[in-house]
């Protein structure tokens, strides 16, 4: 029997002491989650959550604004990857972007810590050139008035090679600051 070859689920964790504090926010089996799409006003409100604005954006090669939505309504104004001319900017072959935050305290749902008040722009693509691989990229803006100290980042898989029993993984994990 050939081996299933699968990420069953993955997301983002975040730690940080805040005055003394520990606040946290992670994303683990679906639905179980503390982040929310959407993102910061200027007067450092969270806003969007329900706001189909707030969405996955996925452009690729050969998109415009004729024959793609995601292409025309590229979120620019929210941070999402645009090349030198304002137009969306497609990594590889195929680009999805997204804005969420932690900080919509009545759907948070997977800790007990208060939230880090973090807004995240997600990038993630892939090529054809290397089959198999994606890459991720988190953009991890602190929004709150206080400072993030001891801070920790991680990111969970539940990858399967073979079966759900038998995980073997490997992760290159590079963390920029």
């Amino acid at each position: 029997m050939k081996d299933v070859q699968q990420i069953w689920t993955s997301g983002l964790w975040l730690a940080a002491k805040v005055n003394g504090e520990v606040r946290a926010a992670a994303s683990d089996y679906p639905p179980q989650t503390d982040f929310v799409s959407s993102r910061f006003d200027e007067s450092g409100n969270p806003y969007g959550n329900q706001d189909t604005t707030f969405r996955v954006f996925k452009i690729s090669l050969g998109d415009n604004e004729a024959n793609n939505t995601d292409y025309a309504e590229w979120p620019l104004d929210f941070g999402a990857p645009v090349k030198e001319n304002g137009l969306p900017l497609i990594y590889g072959n195929q680009t999805l972007w997204c804005c969420f935050t932690d900080a919509i305290e009545n759907q948070r749902n997977y800790n007990i810590w208060s939230p880090l008040f973090a807004e995240i722009h997600f990038t993630v693509w892939g090529t054809k050139a290397l089959d198999n691989i994606i890459f991720l990229r988190w953009e991890i803006f602190n929004k709150s008035d206080s400072l993030w100290r001891d801070s920790f980042v991680g990111f969970f898989v539940d990858a399967d090679i073979g079966f759900s029993n038998n995980n073997s993984e490997g992760y290159l994990l590079r963390l920029t600051f």
